[in-house]
């Protein structure tokens, strides 16, 4: 692991998510899967093997008009607690996966390599974000 990612992951036995319920962290060498629950419960995460300082992925959350109803339990497959409310009369944005680039820029949309996914050096950096 990089001295850079030594200084930013911790570890916990347990992350309560929410609607997700708790996320096991055993150890700073986390799975792809255990990874994205963790973003999903607006965690950030990273590679220990990603060369750029500063990379990380995180959660972007969707936006819904869902009026009076109610929010629905799953919108597209994509359960209610990763989106906000959005303004009446909007069309629906549905959540996504960014990353902070190197050079500190956001991509987004960002998708997993072959490698990113089969890989067992995905650590926690922070608490969750609150926005």
């Amino acid at each position: 692991m990089s001295k850079d990612m030594n200084n930013l992951a911790f570890v916990k036995s347990g992350v309560n998510c929410g609607a997700i319920g708790e996320v096991k962290v055993t150890s700073n060498n986390l799975s792809f899967g255990e990874a994205i629950d963790l973003v999903k419960c607006g965690y950030r995460v990273a590679r220990a093997g990603w060369n750029g300082k500063g990379m990380f992925i995180f959660m972007q959350k969707g936006s819904i008009d869902y009026g009076d109803e109610g929010l629905p339990l799953l919108t597209e497959g994509i359960q209610s607690s990763l989106f906000e409310k959005g303004d009446v009369g909007t069309v629906t944005r549905l959540p996504c996966i960014n990353m902070r680039s190197a050079s500190g820029s956001t991509v987004t949309g960002w998708l997993a390599s072959q490698t990113d996914m089969l890989s067992n050096d995905w650590v926690l950096l922070h608490e969750p974000q609150t926005n």
